[in-house]
């Protein structure tokens, strides 16, 4: 049962956070959070909230206006922007049309806002308007995206509301569904509600409160009939998660192939799996759900209308089965595309899949970032829970046939729904970053990030890496570990394969400084150093091209090697050699690797303030410099302190150097005793 979240304290803080609004303004804003925070109720960009009000205009004439969600926004962070208000009486006036092209009702829809500046109202727009209520609510909630796609449908509407909820049949969303909507409310004048076969359901009220209220009452009836004529469960179904070997050697095998037939253009996973999931993708019934497969059509824009469907045993898939099935998805897709795109003037969009399901490993959403992914795992996880009510109640799902799902995947008011946002330049690569937590660790995801990348950050410390990562509002995820124990850099790279489907970049970046004269110091504490400041370069650098092969798409491993591996100081000899040992390793790896087209190069830094050489090791260096901590910090061809950003500016200039290997760019202001020559 979905929870009825009205809360008159919250509403209070709305009331203070929104000071200025007017009072149902405010309220539609509450409401559209709780609407839109609730997954059961709507998924990303869905579902649709107005209200009707009286506003001045330029004349300061009072006006009736639609506020309408605007097209982009989501329910969940709504904001008075997120409202456009529309002139009603001119809205009103395009009932007595009997047609509008599309192109038509958004040049009109935008010739009636109040304020030119604001973003293009709903597609739905027309719907709000010809219902004279004046809080209405839309929803796609899991219980009526049920009920919907029933053959039945009408017949079980009806049982449950009776005369509170009339029956709307199929009709593409915009004008032709807002002229029939509002002829069946002006039928049905006592209605509370209206059910939109395919679609989703509309409720109302004379108040943000009632409208929201009789919202998730309804919902809660939808599913209280659902729970009633359940007849069985799926707890009979034999399931299992594969290793997580064999999952990270197809998850990557699989996005490496997607990238190839996507003309190398990066794409990055979403995986998600629980018992759910696996039974209904373990259950004899999953493959009926194939063909046709969204709740509703607003869905079909992220998911497209059937997912790939890689089905057991996948320990022992390989490269051309993976090529093969993803060849006939894209054929089924030309045959889609060419069958009903007959005489209309359409460019086809991507015939690759975005949306997977993979027995054993679960649900894949596949988009140009994590947020993109997420999208369609999620509303896939909706549908699963859909499909998995149809089989427990033995019902009959029926959506809509293949040229309906065609027309809104290709209706050009869906489509700008995905703008036309440029990407950026490293937009769908995986870069994982060890040391991330650090100054420079963390300087370098903040850098690659900003140009589109996804970050995976490793570091021993948990808390300073949690709060690193709330930095990022998405595309980016980390583990804590201790990077010097036995099987640390397989165990975090497979979990950096298992967020994102692969790994593309390694900058290998931990480090520790350990000072003292090699005859004073433990043979002990030197083994300390080179675990750190070399072997877990050496088995980091190893499993991360151990991926990129499976991908077959190259790569980059980036080191921080240090300027101490050419020019060593004074008592620090435990922290140079290892890093002399790096810069080793460096180019015997961009030998060995460059037939894979996997680039190896480094950073040469040196006096980097950060958690490595903190204000303790400064004074201590520049003791041993015989220097102030000033001229230390400054002792460099440019007189000038280099920062971790310097360091995060030269990291991604590498990256983006595509014919570049067994390099070093050395980030120190100049320092001629540590030039290689």
């Amino acid at each position: 049962m979905i929870k009825n979240r009205w809360n008159n304290s919250d509403l209070k803080k709305y009331y203070k956070n929104f000071r200025g609004l007017e009072k149902n303004f405010i309220e539609r804003i509450y409401t559209s959070h709780l609407i839109g925070s609730d997954k059961n109720l709507v998924m990303h960009g869905g579902g649709n909230i107005s209200f009707k009000t009286t506003e001045k205009d330029i004349f300061n004439n009072s006006i009736d206006v639609l506020r309408v969600k605007g097209s982009g926004w989501d329910l969940d962070t709504m904001t008075e922007s997120g409202l456009p208000a529309i002139d009603l009486s001119q809205i009103l006036e395009l009932r007595s049309l009997n047609y509008l092209t599309d192109e038509d009702l958004v040049n009109f829809q935008r010739s009636a806002l109040i304020d030119s500046k604001s973003p293009n109202p709903s597609i739905e727009t027309l719907l709000h308007a010809f219902i004279p209520e004046k809080f209405i609510e839309h929803t796609h909630s899991t219980p009526f995206l049920y009920i919907a796609n029933l053959k039945n449908s009408r017949k079980i509407i009806n049982e449950i509301f009776g005369d509170e909820i009339a029956f709307v049949p199929y009709v593409k969303p915009g004008f032709d569904l807002a002229k029939l909507a509002a002829e069946i409310y002006d039928q049905n004048h006592d209605i509370n509600g209206l059910f939109l076969q395919h679609h989703g359901h509309f409720a109302w009220g004379q108040s943000a409160e009632e409208a929201y209220k009789k919202l998730i009452k309804q919902t809660n009836l939808a599913e209280k009939w659902i729970s009633k004529n359940r007849q069985k469960s799926l707890t009979n179904i034999k399931k299992r998660s594969l290793p997580v070997k064999n999952k990270v050697n197809f998850l990557s095998k699989l996005r490496g192939e997607l990238i190839k037939q996507n003309g190398q253009k990066n794409i990055i996973f979403d995986i998600i799996a629980s018992a759910e999931i696996n039974a209904f993708l373990y259950s004899p019934t999953a493959k009926k759900f194939l063909k046709r497969w969204v709740a509703t059509p607003d869905h079909i824009i992220r998911t497209k209308g059937k997912p790939l469907f890689f089905q057991g045993p996948l320990e022992t898939i390989d490269e051309k089965d993976i090529f093969t099935q993803i060849q006939d998805y894209k054929n089924e897709y030309l045959r889609y595309f060419k069958e009903h795109s007959k005489n209309k003037n359409l460019t086809m969009l991507s015939p690759l899949p975005n949306l997977i399901w993979a027995e054993g490993i679960g649900i894949i959403g596949v988009g140009s970032s994590k947020k993109s992914a997420k999208i369609v795992t999620d509303i896939a996880q909706q549908t699963v829970t859909v499909f998995l009510e149809c089989i427990k109640a033995s019902a009959h799902f029926k959506s809509l046939p293949e040229n309906d799902l065609f027309e809104m995947e290709y209706w050009s008011l869906e489509q700008a729904k995905l703008g036309s946002k440029k990407e950026k330049k490293l937009q769908g690569k995986v870069v994982l970053i060890t040391g991330g937590a650090g100054e420079i660790g963390f300087e370098t995801a903040k850098h690659f990030h900003m140009n589109g990348a996804s970050i995976f950050l490793i570091d021993k410390n948990e808390s300073l890496l949690r709060k690193r990562l709330q930095f990022f509002s998405n595309d980016a995820s980390g583990m804590a570990i201790d990077l010097t124990k036995k099987g640390s850099a397989k165990s975090a790279i497979d979990s950096c394969v298992l967020d994102f489907g692969g790994i593309d970049i390694l900058i290998s970046n931990a480090g520790i400084a350990i000072e003292g004269e090699i005859l004073e110091l433990k043979s002990s504490e030197i083994r300390d150093s080179f675990e750190i400041n070399y072997f877990t370069h050496l088995e980091f650098s190893k499993e991360a091209i151990k991926i990129m092969k499976n991908q077959q798409n190259g790569g980059k491993i980036l080191f921080n090697i240090s300027k101490q591996a050419m020019n060593p100081g004074i008592g620090f000899g435990a922290y140079g050699m290892p890093k002399l040992a790096t810069f080793g390793l460096m180019r015997q790896l961009s030998i060995e690797n460059g037939k894979y087209n996997i680039a190896v190069n480094g950073i040469n830094a040196d006096k980097i303030r950060s958690g490595l050489l903190n204000e303790d090791m400064i004074i201590k260096r520049a003791k041993a410099r015989k220097l102030s901590k000033k001229a230390y910090m400054e002792s460099n061809l440019l007189n000038c302190t280099v920062e971790a950003s310097h360091v995060a500016e030269a990291f991604l200039a590498l990256a983006n150097l595509d014919r570049t290997t067994g390099h070093v760019i050395t980030v120190d202001g100049g320092n001629v005793e540590a030039s290689l020559r």
